[in-house]
């Protein structure tokens, strides 16, 4: 059975949410990291190099992560848009119907399968 639009919608504005959460935490973090460098608190604690490699690839994870849940976000909104417009379950590039499955497991998709492996590939 096909979900309706405020059930597609439901899901899309949760994961938004929780999506939102992330990001919030994910700042909080860099901001929490941020005023430590400011105050000099990690420099007195990292007087050995792997110390501040540590810290380096801590604030990296942390920048990679952001990113990720940022493009997530667009690819929500873009759903959600898509659903406002009439046009949740076709393909951005191809304008073919996206699969059904491929829906059910990634609800903000607007790529169908074929369209979205060759992006992947670039």
């Amino acid at each position: 059975m096909t979900p309706s639009a405020e059930e597609i919608a439901a899901v899309l504005k949760s994961e938004r949410d929780a999506l939102l959460e992330e990001r919030r935490r994910i700042e909080e973090s860099i901001s929490s990291q941020s005023e430590s460098d400011e105050t000099g608190e990690v420099r007195d604690h990292l007087h050995h190099p792997a110390d501040a490699a540590s810290a380096t690839y801590d604030r990296e994870q942390l920048a990679g992560r952001l990113e990720n849940v940022e493009g997530l976000l667009r690819r929500v909104n873009r759903a959600l848009e898509k659903l406002r417009e009439g046009s949740y379950g076709v393909c951005d590039r191809c304008g073919d119907q996206i699969a059904l499955p491929r829906l059910e497991a990634l609800p903000f998709a607007c790529l169908c399968l074929d369209c979205q492996d060759r992006e992947d590939l670039l």
